[in-house]
């Protein structure tokens, strides 16, 4: 069929084709969606839809005697498509929501690829699908911290140890000579002298390590990918109509991302001093506390779900 045996002067471009309509003949057709149906579905004799494509902006049904699409693509993205007609006709056509491996932004779940329903007294012609979920936004390759939470993380500083512990002792001395007083007293004060010394009453202690650092916090999870979307067309006579090419990819959940690196080890501590080197105890060298064991991996996304495509 050429393009030019359908495009005549009838043809109606759809940006000009929106009327008021109830919205229960929307809710009769039993579409599930979590959004309202447009305003503005088309009540119109007869569509051409020639060589304008269309993509959709919101939920909208198509009602007419005869919907015509004559070699164009029909994007829905996420929103879902409802045709009421008499007759639908289809030639070499392409219903399409989402790209191929189109992406979600950064952080957000993938949506799920808007679902079409076709109710018609006869289907003719072919049409090609192309029904895609949207695959699940990136999240942060790592987890960043704050300073607060930097600081939670570190380990424990070890504590200082005890310095040593001394006693003065001083002891005076003298030169005795078996003679008189005052001669006696007068050699003791000429003689005299003192000597002081210092003993160890308490070691030094040894101090304590720094602890090891806590681990790091979890990756954020992945975004889930979208569902592929639905497509459904019911009708008495669909002898003359066949699905030319039918392609699904659900969207693909994101990767989660890498934990935070763990908490730094805390500080050593000191050991006690032994200044005068009279306690005789020798500690050996204090360390820093390790470093913490990198946080999990966040969960991957879930991926989407391919929905059905069903002819009856």
């Amino acid at each position: 069929m050429e393009k030019e045996d359908i495009a005549n002067k009838n043809t109606i471009s759809i940006s000009n084709i929106y009327e008021q309509t109830s919205q229960t003949e929307y809710k009769d057709t039993f579409l599930k969606t979590d959004k309202k149906p447009s305003n503005n579905p088309t009540s119109k004799k007869e569509i051409i839809v020639t060589s304008e494509d269309l993509e959709l902006k919101e939920n909208t049904i198509i009602k007419a005697q005869k919907v015509i699409l004559n070699m164009v693509k029909v994007q829905t993205n996420e929103h879902s498509l409802i045709i009421l007609a008499d007759e639908f006709l289809s030639n070499h056509s392409v219903i399409q929501n989402f790209q191929e491996d189109q992406k979600a932004k950064k952080k957000e779940d993938g949506k799920h690829g808007g679902n079409t329903l076709i109710l018609a007294y006869k289907a003719s012609g072919n049409l090609k699908l192309i029904l895609n979920g949207e695959n699940g936004g990136k999240v942060s390759k790592r987890r960043v911290i704050t300073k607060e939470e930097r600081q939670e993380l570190s380990g424990s500083n070890g504590k200082n140890g005890r310095d040593a512990v001394y006693k003065r002792y001083c002891k005076e001395t003298y030169l005795y000579l078996p003679v008189l007083p005052p001669l006696s007293e007068i050699i003791k004060r000429a003689s005299t002298s003192k000597r002081c010394w210092w003993e160890c009453v308490l070691r030094n202690e040894r101090g304590e390590n720094g602890g090891k650092g806590k681990r790091g916090l979890r990756g954020e999870d992945g975004r889930h990918g979208g569902d592929t979307g639905f497509f459904h067309l019911r009708a008495f006579d669909v002898l003359d109509f066949h699905l030319e090419e039918v392609k699904k990819s659900k969207g693909l959940g994101s990767k989660g991302g890498k934990g935070s690196s763990g908490g730094f080890g805390g500080r050593a501590g000191r050991n006690g001093k032994d200044y005068k080197n009279l306690c005789g105890e020798k500690l050996s060298r204090l360390k820093r506390g390790n470093k913490g064991k990198r946080g999990s991996s966040g969960k991957a996304g879930k991926n989407g779900v391919e929905k059905l495509v069903c002819l009856e």
